[in-house]
């Protein structure tokens, strides 16, 4: 008897921070080491106005699994504040990510990419190794 693992098939589109979780447990389990700058977690949570994180990622991208725990950390550690996150999987390869709707009208050349929105205009751009301290880069968006 023979067993065969099947790849998940890649998140693609708009999604939350639950359905990475539930897709790739794995997130979850490697952003628990992360540790989050309080300073600059209490400054996002004060903030009055709505802000959106929309982050460009794929599944399948190794810097993406790296820094999406991160990421999802950093949204957890924000919960009940004015901050929300909102994740967009695309397709593998630059070819593909091109033809995506989305990611062509947005220029999305690298991934993982956060465009920030504070009360529905945009704000900034988080590129790639930026997410390295997901904090810090918001707030280097928002309020410096």
């Amino acid at each position: 008897l023979r067993a065969r693992l099947r790849p998940q098939p890649y998140i693609m589109g708009l999604k939350t921070a639950k359905d990475l979780i539930l897709h790739t447990p794995e997130y979850e389990r490697n952003g628990r080491s992360y540790q989050p700058s309080k300073t600059e977690i209490t400054r996002l949570k004060a903030l009055s106005r709505e802000m959106v994180v929309r982050v460009y990622f794929g599944t399948w991208c190794h810097t993406c699994t790296r820094l999406l725990p991160r990421i999802l950390k950093v949204e957890k550690a924000l919960e009940g504040s004015r901050v929300r996150f909102e994740y967009y999987g695309l397709p593998k390869g630059a070819r593909a990510m091109a033809r995506d709707p989305l990611a062509r009208r947005n220029n999305i050349k690298r991934i993982p990419t956060g465009l920030v929105t504070v009360n529905g205009r945009s704000a900034g751009r988080i590129n790639s190794t930026q997410f390295a301290r997901p904090e810090v880069a918001l707030a280097n968006v928002v309020l410096r």
